[in-house]
């Protein structure tokens, strides 16, 4: 079980170091709690308890030796997905141009319409 949740919260960590730019893999959990308290908004509510329940189910689990319930894990390893569902970037990317919007689409059919005439 330590194992298991060592490895989720690292995958966490270096998601957040990258994200937001918070040194989590350096800090406790109450320090990432505490950065993303004092920066409301990085993360909405849900999100926030979210992250919290994962740290801190992972801290008893690893320093206190609680053994979490099969749903725990479950519940955690669903949680860290969701997590990162809420809050990745989105990159947007504009859609390719129809036929019609495309430039040059007119001069091919003016050029065709020419060449029948003569």
């Amino acid at each position: 079980m330590k194992e298991y949740y060592t490895r989720l919260t690292d995958i966490i960590r270096i998601y957040i170091e990258e994200r937001f730019n918070v040194p989590a893999m350096e800090q406790t959990t109450f320090e990432i709690l505490s950065d993303f308290r004092e920066n409301k908004t990085l993360l909405d509510d849900n999100s926030y308890k979210g992250l919290k329940d994962i740290l801190e189910l992972a801290d008893l689990v690893k320093f206190a030796k609680l053994t979490p319930l099969p749903d725990d894990n479950h519940l955690s390893l669903n949680s860290a997905y969701l997590f990162v569902q809420h809050t990745k970037i989105e990159e947007t990317i504009e859609p390719d141009k129809t036929e019609e919007e495309k430039p040059g689409k007119d001069l091919v059919a003016d050029v065709s319409e020419k060449e029948g005439k003569i």
